[in-house]
């Protein structure tokens, strides 16, 4: 946030934001890779389904990434927050997302698997050419999700 708000600029939205994208990106990719195997590991297709679904119930019926990319669209055309959101209500469940998810830290221990430097590529995004999951790539990643799932149940996610 500047020096002279407490209101994150653009670009901490816009940070906030990408790491957001990176999640949603990894659920597709690894969606699309456990479609590959085969024989196709339909629960771990539905397991990523419930936490993309999951995602979209805590963020208002959208992804975070979506979420975010409104109010950095905003930002950017320099349209303030005063014409943005229609109460204080809704400006500060907006910043509860954006603290959520400018957070590495936060992420990393979330979607701990997905985060993994494995699949990564070189710009931090999981890695779309990796044609296939191995059995071992898989166990981490499911567990990771189901993780995240259980946590959310309990409200130790947000």
């Amino acid at each position: 946030m500047d020096g002279h708000s407490e209101q994150p600029t653009y670009y901490e939205i816009h940070d906030a934001e990408t790491n957001a994208y990176r999640i949603t990106w990894g659920l597709g990719v690894f969606k699309e890779r456990f479609q590959r195997r085969y024989p196709v590991n339909t629960d771990a297709i539905q397991l990523i389904g419930e936490v993309e679904q999951a995602l979209r119930d805590d963020h208002g019926g959208r992804l975070p990434c979506d979420v975010l990319s409104f109010w950095c669209w905003q930002r950017l055309r320099r349209i303030s927050d005063r014409r943005t959101f229609a109460t204080p209500e809704e400006k500060n469940a907006m910043v509860a997302i954006y603290e959520r998810w400018k957070d590495e830290a936060w992420i990393k221990e979330q979607f701990w698997a997905i985060k993994n430097a494995a699949y990564l590529d070189s710009s931090g995004f999981p890695d779309s050419r990796l044609k296939r999951l191995s059995d071992e790539d898989c166990v981490p990643v499911l567990q990771s999700l189901r993780d995240w799932l259980a946590k959310r149940k309990n409200g130790q996610v947000y």
